[in-house]
């Protein structure tokens, strides 16, 4: 097993991931162990990491009180320095992770990336490099980018080891990413996945709204009275779009919802809500 040339210290962080312009779920509050390195770290078969030097584990601990407070060029400023200073230490990976996150902060968006992508390939602990390929992931699904996503979010959930890794946020945007793709056999297990496998997640209602799902839709309205429904409708119908009414009941209210199209994939269905916005309706584009 492992060697430890001396005590590892460890601090436990909430930290948000993509907090500084994620989306909602991006900016759920989630546990992430970092390290400060203070002396060598185990790995496994016997051999040992070269740790931070003493004044690389000054800088970090500066960085991250930065960042806490805020204070994102002061932070980028000192993790640049753990980094340059310690090239041959395996504790960069969690260098990376927070220098990534620092520069999310500082909308230099590219360069997180690069960050993320750095820590996650840097031989080190298991836990960094998951946590920078799940930052990484997240950008390119929240970017678009959802063939990357959908790939980077498999090649993590067949990690050994996913302890603390919030694995229902995980499947959740693999979820949604594999419908935006057209891919909704997949989605609909990676759904049911997260429904059985965590039951107490915060994601699991929206998982179970979107299982089994077909299809993306544009939503152009949501009226109580059925009447304004009918009427939003007949002009929709007048413009040659395919219209549909549909009832469901939320909060404690009946809703007429409008609807148009059936889209396979969230690009046909982005394009033919970019139409209707330009004709001057307000859309949302729902599964």
């Amino acid at each position: 097993m492992g060697v430890h040339g001396g005590p590892v210290f460890r601090q436990g962080i909430s930290v948000r991931l993509g907090r500084c312009g994620g989306d909602a779920l991006n900016r759920t509050t989630i546990r992430f162990v970092a390290v400060a390195l203070a002396g060598s770290l185990a790995v496994a078969a016997g051999c040992t990491q070269q740790p931070l030097s003493p004044e690389g584990e000054r800088l970090f601990r500066a960085g991250h009180q930065d960042y806490e407070a805020a204070r994102y060029a002061q932070a980028d400023q000192s993790f640049t320095q753990v980094i340059d200073r310690n090239q041959q230490s395996w504790a960069l990976s969690e260098v990376y992770y927070f220098r990534g996150l620092t520069r999310l902060c500082l909308n230099r968006r590219d360069d997180a990336k690069s960050d993320f992508a750095r820590g996650a390939s840097r031989k080190g602990r298991h836990i960094a490099q998951v946590y920078c390929a799940v930052a990484l992931a997240n950008i390119e699904h929240e970017d678009g980018n959802d063939a990357r996503a959908v790939h980077l979010y498999e090649q993590i959930l067949r990690q050994s080891s996913l302890d603390d890794v919030p694995v229902d946020a995980v499947l959740y945007r693999l979820g949604v990413s594999q419908q935006r793709l057209g891919r909704w056999n997949d989605a609909d297990e990676t759904f049911a996945r997260l429904i059985h496998k965590h039951p107490d997640s915060t994601l699991r209602d929206a998982a179970q709204r979107r299982f089994q799902a077909a299809f993306f839709t544009v939503q152009v309205g949501a009226f109580v009275d059925r009447r304004s429904a009918d009427a939003a409708a007949a002009k929709l119908t007048q413009a040659k779009w395919p219209v549909r009414i549909t009832v469901a009941a939320e909060k404690g209210k009946t809703l007429h919802k409008v609807s148009v199209g059936r889209y396979q994939t969230y690009a046909q269905a982005a394009a033919a809500a970019a139409t209707l916005r330009q004709q001057g309706h307000s859309v949302m584009i729902v599964p």
